[in-house]
């Protein structure tokens, strides 16, 4: 079956299968608006608006993302609402401002301290007018060897939605259905997260730091 690009899907408060349906939208570049209890009276402004910001906004089609690193680490993992056909090439049929991508990065040689690490995203995409366009994002980043430096610095917006959507693969793979939550995936890379350095954390840290009697720097208490 060939479907054209972007194929959003408002439906009201009847029932739907959304887990069978969101398929179509994550493969197309596309999206899902559900509005329970839909009442014309209350809600018609809200799906006006969606509607409204979902045919306005700018969107790129037949786009392809290549992730290239410096030496030292490299991207190993996409999540998101891709295809890909090789291990470097990702491939969107439709992308646009509301539509994010999750990399997983992973070290497997020294970073240099003195000179950093390096990234760099370069997407390649036909706009709505025919034109094939190249937008190239350059990023310089820090390194360090001292762990309590990488636990001030991180961004925890980043780690959950990292780790959502690696937990939400793993469900999809599953033959079976987890009995303890302390088996899920986001769990236990929380838990290897704290663990790594349990006493590191700084003395002022607030008393909100203390996770499962673990003390962890004030930055990832939320996760």
């Amino acid at each position: 079956m060939c479907l054209p690009p972007n194929q959003t899907l408002f439906h009201p408060s009847q029932y739907l299968d959304i887990a069978t349906m969101g398929d179509v939208p994550a493969h197309t570049g596309g999206a899902v608006y559900k509005y329970s209890n839909f009442q014309v009276e209350t809600d018609v402004e809200h799906f006006l608006r969606d509607l409204r910001k979902d045919v306005e906004k700018p969107i790129g089609f037949d786009a392809i993302i290549r992730v290239r690193t410096s030496t030292g680490f490299r991207a190993t993992d996409f999540f998101g609402g891709v295809y890909m056909n090789n291990t470097t090439d990702v491939e969107l049929a439709a992308v646009d401002c509301d539509h994010a991508i999750t990399v997983e990065l992973k070290h497997d040689d020294t970073l240099s301290e003195e000179t950093g690490a390096f990234m760099q995203c370069a997407l390649l995409y036909t706009t709505v007018g025919g034109q094939r366009r190249l937008r190239v994002h350059n990023l310089s980043l820090n390194c360090s060897s001292q762990l309590m430096e990488l636990f001030k610095s991180c961004e925890t917006d980043s780690l959950i939605n990292f780790f959502a959507k690696t937990a939400y693969r793993a469900i999809l793979k599953l033959t079976t259905v987890y009995h303890k939550a302390s088996s899920m995936p986001e769990f236990s890379a929380n838990s290897n997260l704290r663990d790594c350095n349990p006493d590191s954390a700084l003395a002022t840290d607030p008393p909100g730091a203390v996770l499962l009697g673990i003390k962890v720097p004030h930055v990832v208490p939320i996760i």
